[in-house]
């Protein structure tokens, strides 16, 4: 049985059809804007805050849980792995960011926890 729509039902179908258009539309803008430095692409995907947190837990303090504080966290996780060879670089760029921008994540820190963590975590390095 074929079911009639109703010019509401139209019109709702066609206002979910372009939200979704935008919503693609913003995510392939957002995905565009990569960190514009070595293996930036890949800190895209992580996240700075996250990739510091993470770092951190890894490295100085086992307690701290941030990081776990976004579903994704497995994926980033392997991410993390397979980078190795620019970790010491991206906290080098992580002090040089934008304290706004850095406020914007999701793991709850703030700039100034971000990059004081990235600060002791290169400290660590030169020992």
């Amino acid at each position: 049985m074929l079911r009639k729509f109703s010019i509401l039902d139209l019109q709702y179908v066609k206002k979910v059809s372009l939200q979704d258009k935008n919503n693609k539309c913003k995510r392939k803008e957002l995905m565009g804007r990569a960190f514009n430095f070595k293996g930036g692409e890949y800190l895209t995907t992580i996240g700075a805050c996250w990739f510091v947190s993470y770092s951190y837990y890894k490295k100085i303090d086992s307690t701290h849980t941030n990081w776990q504080e976004v579903e994704t966290w497995p994926d980033r996780v392997r991410t993390f792995q397979r980078t190795m060879e620019y970790h010491e670089y991206w906290l080098e760029q992580v002090l040089n960011m934008n304290d706004l921008k850095l406020n914007t994540n999701k793991i709850h820190l703030k700039a100034s926890q971000v990059k004081q963590m990235a600060k002791i975590l290169l400290k660590c390095k030169e020992q």
